[in-house]
C-alpha cells in the first residue's frame, strides 16, 4: 500500500468507528427501555401525530407530481390504503402499495 493511502484508510476507519459506535450505544440503550412505560407510550403518540400531520400536509398541500392530481383522487387513495391496511391484518406494506397504486389508476379513469 502506498504512503498516500494510509491517511485515507485511517479516515475510513474513523468514520466507521463513529458510525458503529453510535449504533452500538443505540442497541445498548434500546435493550433497557420498557416499551410499556408511560414515557414510551407518550413518545409513540408523538410519533403518530407527526406522521398524521405530514400525511395531511401531503394530501391537502401537495407539491410536484402529486399537485397535478385531484383532491378526491388523493382522498380515495388514502381510503384504499386504510382499507388495505385493515383487511391485511395491519400490514403497512399492503396499505402503502395499494394506496400508491390507486393514484395512477384513478388518473387513468379521469
Amino acid at each position: 500500500m502506498s504512503a498516500g493511502a494510509w491517511p485515507l484508510l485511517a479516515l475510513v476507519l474513523a468514520c466507521a468507528l463513529g458510525t458503529y459506535a453510535w449504533r452500538g450505544v443505540g442497541v445498548w440503550i434500546a435493550d433497557r427501555i420498557d416499551v410499556r412505560s408511560e414515557w414510551f407510550r407518550w413518545l409513540t403518540c408523538i410519533a403518530y401525530a407527526m406522521i398524521a400531520g405530514l400525511i395531511s400536509r401531503v394530501v391537502l398541500l401537495p407539491v410536484g407530481e402529486l399537485a397535478d392530481t385531484r383532491l378526491w383522487h388523493r382522498l380515495v387513495g388514502i381510503a384504499i390504503a386504510l382499507a388495505a391496511f385493515r383487511i391485511f391484518r395491519r400490514n403497512q406494506l399492503a396499505g402503502v402499495l395499494l394506496g400508491a397504486a390507486s393514484l395512477p389508476l384513478l388518473g387513468l379513469l379521469r
